[in-house]
């Protein structure tokens, strides 16, 4: 009876490990910077002119692509992500917001001194759609946002 009992137990484990693998997705979304936005520090959205001053001192990073790669285990909740821009890879972290894996940059190293604040990235659970955005900051106590589709 203990050989029997073992045998369950060993099945069961194995079972509950492969559903958790298969469970588990990663992947890697290269996405295009191509819309400017200007923000005031309370969020709301900036006026044309705020826009227009964005574009003028981020123009040169327009175009410019931004690397993402994500591990996501729903089964475990453990969520991870990295971006990589300007040739370095920045560390992201899950924001928790339901309905969407979202991912965010705790400090974004020497990049900031490109003035950027930090890097935001988000994929639909299908991962058939993906956003992702770096803020800069800028000279008149606005965020500037070059970001790959608009919100």
């Amino acid at each position: 009876m203990g050989l029997l009992r073992m045998l369950v137990v060993c099945f069961l484990l194995f079972s509950a490990a492969f559903a958790v693998a298969n469970n588990e997705f990663s992947g890697d979304k290269t996405l295009r910077l191509t819309y400017v936005t200007a923000y005031y520090p309370n969020g709301s959205i900036g006026d044309q002119k705020q826009i227009e001053a964005c574009n003028n001192k981020f123009k040169r990073l327009l175009k410019d692509n931004v690397l993402f790669h994500y591990e996501i285990h729903p089964t475990t909740l453990f969520e991870t992500a990295t971006a990589t821009f300007a040739g370095r890879k920045i560390q992201l972290y899950p924001l928790g917001i339901t309905g969407k894996y979202y991912f965010m940059s705790d400090g974004v190293g020497d990049l900031g001194l490109l003035h950027i604040k930090n890097i935001i990235f988000s994929i639909s659970k299908d991962t058939a759609s993906a956003r992702g955005s770096v803020s800069f900051h800028n000279d008149n106590n606005m965020t500037c946002e070059l970001s790959s589709q608009p919100y």
